[in-house]
């Protein structure tokens, strides 16, 4: 089975999206392309929401479980997608973060929590190293698309 980032990387391909070689000035240069991977972010982000008040309302209703997951699915999706289109290594950051928000406990080793349940940092926190995930690579390995 392929990770989310190959098969962010397989739809882009299979229908011809945009893809650059990371957060460059080439990439952010296509607005458009920033545009619509931001907008689609926007929207299903207001979509889950929608998801989470229609659940709220019914909690027991099945369908209403089934689509929040749905959508929850798709944020993580088109999160995905603007990873692939700017060759960002998600899947890495997310174990990285993953392994930096195990650090957030006391000296004691007890987790610390804000009044609403947050989990806070600790003393013993350690920020999650990503400068080499965004660091330009060598050669553009931009692949010609249509600029409109």
């Amino acid at each position: 089975m392929t990770n989310l980032r190959e098969q962010a990387e397989e739809f882009r391909q299979t229908y011809n999206q945009d893809m650059f070689d990371g957060l460059t000035q080439c990439g952010f240069l296509k607005l458009r392309t920033l545009a619509m991977q931001t907008g689609l972010i926007e929207e299903e982000s207001r979509e889950f929401l929608d998801a989470v008040d229609a659940l709220i309302l019914d909690p027991h209703k099945t369908s209403a479980r089934v689509n929040l997951l749905k959508e929850l699915a798709d944020l993580v999706f088109v999160c995905y997608q603007f990873a692939a289109t700017y060759n960002l290594d998600l899947d890495e950051a997310m174990h990285r973060i993953y392994e930096s928000n195990l650090s957030k406990l006391d000296e004691a080793g007890n987790p610390i929590f804000r009044d609403d349940g947050k989990v806070l940092k600790g003393p013993t926190y350690k920020p999650p190293f990503l400068e080499d995930l965004v660091v330009q690579k060598q050669g553009p390995m931009e692949r010609p698309v249509d600029t409109k």
